[in-house]
Formats: structure tokens, sequence, C-alpha cells
């Protein structure tokens, strides 16, 4: 063993190392170097552990950061350091892991400072007075010797000769030492760089560099430093800086690119992070930074639930584990948050982009921001998030999501490399879902098998849906998916074919559309409309309906809002194949849940609504307008079936034979049932207050005034007709809705 400097041997000293610095080799090596030269000594550690070669030492992560392991292979002590196995020794030489002591400011003691950190402190003995002379005798004499008799999680017992001292290490440091033993190392930047995101944040914002004074209180100095992002990619740099410790803070206040809108928002948020520079020149700030930023400081400057203070990089790591667990995410690399991009293409880029999904939701700027701190003042002390209600009610949100929709908002900003799409967060957030909900996540293993969620206080709770994938899905995903109707056209139509010069019977392509708010499966058909040119010759013009009506519970607040169900009972098999009803408002969706296309139409007002309107129609659909539905039917009389239109007079409008034409063939009840030569397969579903009927009717958009609007009226029996006129929009009935795609 080399001889231990001079320097290091003034007399028995005791060694004080903070509970947080864990590194309980150093004591070993120290004490045993103190006597000077160790001939042939065995050192007995409990917990050491022993390797044969280097090549047999497990990964050096932020997990097992300070473990020690003796490598037989060339009798070198190895140290688990800033994710790197590094060699140890007090001397400086020989080894990527070097110490050397400083004289404390008020000459008590020594401080032990390994790669820029100091990691313990030895104060002075009692048995000399200048300290040049203790039991170990004159400097550079040979000692006695020192083995460690016992160790546990609180103490280390060494002996030294006949002398015994006990290690106590949970002793804090004493207070005039506190800023000798601060890990600070002064550090110069060519640059600091690094992409601010929620979204990414816009042109114009500001970032801040805060510096802090060590690793141990985070207390801020007055060295603060602003820098802007000129760009809409939010990226960042700070040019050549000198700190005064590796620590920082980094703050961005700005607008930001909402991944779930897909645009700017409507105002500014603030995000932190707090960083080690030591290695790095880059620090992207965003939701997973800010969140762990409270739980950092509280695991530093107060310490875990056993009063042990952590290092800054062991806080971070601890924080984001405990932080990802909310979310149900666990990964197995070693990423900081400051290193990850919601463009990336790692797991750990995935989380990023998944969790700034969830917690932004259809909520305003503000409501995140008091989600956020909710979330990161409730983890400070304990990793935990105990409002289960809160994450209940994300589950419940991100269900009723179509997460493809964001996906194609963050590709489609072009941020990322060119080509690139983002990572898999789809898996991570229905993963998230799963767990809350207790079912399983939907997999091609369990394609078609059907969960039932289990959580009673979800709002989909007892519901039953279908692990299911449409041919135009990504993945396979839960689904609300129901038997074909009985009142579809299943056969087709006859279509005469002039090559063979007979009818053929040619099936319906009935499509499939899901309504991503209650994963409810519809059929749908494409229409193809002709229509007389100015040319001479017809045009034809596609359009695609809901072939069946549509069954979304309308609720305002969370309580149904102006829906109603057949006779009453909204879960009859007959409800669920005729739909809902709804009043003018719902139909409109008045109270603007999901769009301001028609804010404020209800009964009595005239509100003026644009042509297209969402209404209560699924996003990309709405709800049809009169001269929609009047195409509709005066192209199925009069192009289908030859007829004309029969009756007019002010806003009304009536066609001989439309209603036998769009109804199903199974309308129930009634001698003569539809023809449904176009799939529209309209049923007997009546209105609110008369559910039996030889006619059915459907709303559109288009009001009279603010007492009507009109309404489309199918029927079969005597007339076989259908017509358009004006109903009233209170006190008429609730009527059903079929959708039309944009």
């Amino acid at each position: 063993m080399k001889k231990m400097p001079a320097s290091l041997c003034h007399t028995r000293r005791r060694f004080v190392i903070p509970a947080q610095a864990g590194i309980s080799l150093l004591t070993f090596a120290f004490l045993a170097a103190c006597g000077d030269t160790v001939e042939n000594t065995t050192i007995n550690q409990t917990g050491l552990d022993v390797v044969s070669s280097v090549g047999d030492l497990p990964k050096c992560t932020g997990d097992n950061e300070g473990e020690q392991v003796l490598v037989k292979e060339d009798g070198s002590v190895r140290i688990c350091f800033e994710e790197e196995w590094k060699s140890m020794s007090l001397d400086g030489t020989d080894s990527d892991f070097s110490c050397k002591t400083e004289e404390l400011k008020d000459k008590s003691g020594l401080k032990i400072v390994c790669n820029g950190d100091s990691i313990g402190v030895v104060l002075n003995g009692s048995d000399g007075k200048d300290g040049k002379q203790g039991e170990a005798g004159k400097d550079g004499d040979a000692g006695t010797g020192c083995e460690i008799t016992d160790r546990n999680d609180t103490a280390v017992v060494v002996k030294c000769g006949e002398s015994t001292m006990t290690i106590d290490l949970n002793i804090g440091l004493p207070n005039d030492t506190a800023e000798a033993d601060s890990e600070r190392t002064p550090i110069s930047l060519d640059s600091l760089v690094g992409f601010t995101q929620k979204g990414p944040f816009l042109k114009g914002s500001t970032v801040y560099l805060y510096e802090l004074s060590d690793g141990r209180t985070l207390k801020q100095t007055n060295g603060n430093f602003t820098s802007n992002i000129s760009q809409d990619n939010g990226r960042y740099k700070f040019l050549a800086r000198d700190l005064v410790s590796q620590y920082a803070m980094v703050v961005v206040d700005g607008y930001y690119r909402n991944e779930v809108t897909g645009v700017s928002s409507n105002a500014p948020i603030r995000l932190k992070a707090i960083t080690d520079m030591r290695k790095r020149s880059s620090v992207n700030v965003n939701i997973l930074t800010h969140l762990e930023f409270e739980r950092v400081y509280h695991l530093v400057t107060r310490g875990d639930s056993t009063g042990k203070k952590l290092t800054v990089k062991q806080a971070k790591r601890r924080a984001q584990k405990e932080i990802l667990k909310i979310f149900n995410i666990e990964l197995d690399e070693n990423t900081d948050a400051e290193d990850m991009d919601v463009f990336g293409k790692s797991a750990a880029d995935a989380a990023l982009l998944a969790i700034s999904i969830l917690l932004q939701g259809d909520r305003t700027e503000s409501e995140m921001m008091a989600l956020l701190s909710e979330i990161s003042n409730d983890i400070a002390e304990d990793g935990k998030w105990n409002d289960t209600a809160a994450r209940e009610a994300i589950a419940d949100w991100a269900f009723g999501q179509d997460l493809s929709r964001f996906r194609k908002n963050v590709e489609g900003w072009g941020l990322g490399a060119p080509g690139d799409s983002v990572a898999d967060f789809e898996s991570l957030i229905e993963n998230f879902i799963a767990k809350t909900f207790g079912i399983e996540v939907c997999g091609t293993e369990n394609d078609e098998t059907k969960q039932t969620v289990q959580n009673p206080k979800s709002k989909f709770f007892g519901k039953e849906y279908r692990c299911y994938r449409a041919p135009d899905w990504r993945r396979v995903t839960w689904a609300d998916k129901r038997p074909m109707s009985q009142y579809l056209n299943q056969e087709g139509n006859y279509v005469y074919n002039y090559e063979l010069e007979i009818d053929e019977l040619v099936p319906f392509d009935y499509g499939e559309m899901m309504d991503w708010r209650d994963r409810r499966m519809y059929y749908t058909i494409e229409i193809v409309e002709l229509k007389e040119s100015n040319h001479g010759y017809p045009e034809s013009v596609k359009k695609l309906w809901l072939a069946e009506n549509l069954d979304y519970d309308y609720k305002v607040e969370g309580v149904s809002y102006g829906t109603s169900c057949y006779k009453g009972d909204c879960d009859s098999d007959s409800s669920k194949l005729f739909g809902r009803y709804y009043t003018w408002g719902a139909a409109m969706d008045s109270a603007g849940m999901f769009s301001n296309d028609a804010v404020g139409c209800g009964e009595g007002t005239t509100c003026y609504a644009s042509d297209k309107v969402q209404g209560v129609c699924p996003e990309g659909w709405h709800l049809p307008t009169l001269s929609e539905w009047r195409s509709l039917i005066k192209y199925v009389e009069e192009w289908i079936g030859g007829g004309e239109e029969i009756e007019k007079r002010e806003n009304f409008w009536r066609y001989n034979n439309a209603g036998n034409l769009l109804s199903s063939r199974n309308w129930e009840g009634y001698e003569i049932t539809g023809v449904d030569t176009v799939g529209f397969s309209a049923v007997p579903a009546g209105w609110c207050g008369r559910p039996t009927s030889s006619a059915t009717s459907f709303w559109s958009s288009t009001e009279l005034d603010g007492a009507n609007a009109f309404f489309a009226e199918i029927g079969v029996g005597k007339t076989n007709s259908a017509a358009i006129y004006d109903w009233p929009k209170m006190g008429g009935g609730s009527l059903s809705i079929r959708c039309l795609k944009d």
C-alpha cells in the first residue's frame, strides 16, 4: 500500500461522514492509510462485494452510486460514481477517482475532496496540541494498522491497535463547516443549450439561468442570466459562463405548442429544472423537470423518510422514478429528465410525451399549472401523489381520446428529424388507463376478448369493451363494438350489370367509425349522390353518413342533458338499436362542450349558426344542414325511385317514395317495409313521446327562427314519403340524429 501523504497523518482524528455521502469504503481507506504503511493487514468490511475481474462488475447506475467493489484480479477497489466504475486512491496517483485534502477555515480539521466533491471531514483529535503527534507515532513512522470490526446502516466501529472508535454515519457536519462541505465546484461553460418543451416553447419566450451556491442548500446566488428563444422549436442558448458551482436552475417563461389541441397556447406558463452540469452542456426543461423540482429540493436539503440527505443526482433519479410510478411507467435506462425530448424515439422520450399529454388534457394553461403545483407539492415529502380521484379523472379523459390525433399534432409541427415519427407514447397512456381501470391492456394476443371496467370511481365503471382493431387503426384497443344491427341492409342492393344484362345483388360496403368519447363503434355508409351538371351529364358527390342513429349520452358538467331513450329505458335492446333522442339545444351542443359552433343556440333564440355545426356529433362529423337533407332525399327520389317532389309550400317539401327508399327492410310492425336502396337504414324510432310510429325524424342544424328549426321525416306505410319542414325547438319533442362526415 502506498504511503499516505504526511498532511493526512497529523494525529488520530474523528472522521465525520455526512449521512448523504454513503461512501463507507473511503472511511476504511483513510483509516488504514493513516498509520502510514500497513503490510498484510486484513480488512473485513461488512457489505463490501468482491468480484473476480473488472468485466464482472455490475452496471454502474444512479441507483447504486456510491457502491464499492473489490476486484481480485488487480487488487483494486472500485466505486460507482457518475455511472462509471472508478478505481480509488487517496493520493491521486494511479487512479481515475482521486481525492485530496483541504484544511477547514477554522483550522479544526481537514475536508476530503474526491473528484471535486467533498465527501467527508476529518476533525482534529485531542491527543496533540498541534496535531503533529498522536497514537500512531510521529509522521512517517509505522502505525499499528486499523480494521473495521463492526458495521451497520448507522455506524462503523473501527479498531486501531488497542483503541476503538465508532463513526456515526448519521452525524451531520458542524455548522461552521457546512460551507466547506458543500460540493461546490466552480465551473466554466463554453455554452449552455437545450430545448424548452411542454410542447415546444415559442419564439420570444424567456429563459433564465440561476446559479445555485452548492449541492447541499441549493440556495440561489446573485448570478442570474437571461436568454431568449429565437425560433419556435424551443431551443435556447447561453454563451460562455463562469459559475460558482456546477448546480443551477433553468427556468422558461412563455407560450408553447399544445400537444392536445395542436395549436399555440392561449396564455404563457413557467417551467423549471434543477441540474448538475459537471458532465453536461445541454439542459432540457420540460414537464418532468418541473414536477421533480420540489421533491429534489426536499431530498437534498431535508432528506428522505429516514433523514438521509441525498446528492442532487441521487435525488433527481429517485424523484423521476416516483413521478413515473404515478403514471405506471417504468424505465430500464438511466435517463435524466433534462435529456428527454418529446420528439425523441427512446422509451424515456415516450414517457415525457405521454405524461405531458395526460396532464394537459382539456385544461386551460392556468388549470394545468395548478395541477402541476398540486402534484409537485404533494410528492415533495414522500414521493407519492395522494389524489387518486384526480388520477382517475385523467384516465377517464384519456380513455375518451383518439391518441392518433396527438401524434398527428406533434409530428405535424415538423420539428423532429425529417421523416421521423415520435416514440410510442400511446402504449404508455393505454397502460396507465388499464392499470387505473383494473383491466388488461389490449394487444394482438387478446384481440376480441372482452374487458369490463372494474374501478367504481370511473365514469366508465361496469361498461364492457372489446379489444378490437379496425382496418385503419394502428393498434388494438378497447371498443364498444356491438353486433351489426338487424336494421342494416346486410344483403345489399340489386344493381343492373350491363355486360351480363342482369340485376346483381351487390352487398353494401359498410365502414366503421369510433366515437372516441365513449368508444362506441358505429357502422357508416358512403352514399354517392348523382346530380345534374351544367354539361348535360351527371356529376357525383360522395357523402359518408352514420348508418345508425347516434347513441351518445350528452352531458354538461357530468350530468346528462337534453337526451332521452326509447320508452325511457336506455339499457334496453331497442334503445341500443334506435339510439337516443335529443332536444334542439343538446343536438346543437349549445353548452359548447365540443365546439363553439353553436354556443347558446337553445330554445327561444335565433343564433344564426354557421353552415357546418358539429353539435353533439363526434369530432370530424357534423349535424346535417337543411340543404344536405334535401340533397339526399331528392337524390334517392329522382335518381333511384324515378319519382319527384309531390308537395311544396313555404318551408315544406315532400317526396312521394323517398321514405321507402331510405328505410330499413326490417321496419317491424308494418305490412310495408322499406327498400333501403342506399344502405341508410332508417329505423322505426319515431320521436320522444311517440316511440312507435310509421315515421322517424332527424334534426338538421338549420333553424327557421327563434322558435322553430328544420328536421327530416322519413316513413313507410301509406305514403312511403320523406318530408322536410320546421319543427318547434321547444315542446315539439326530442328527435334522433344522423351525423355526416365533414
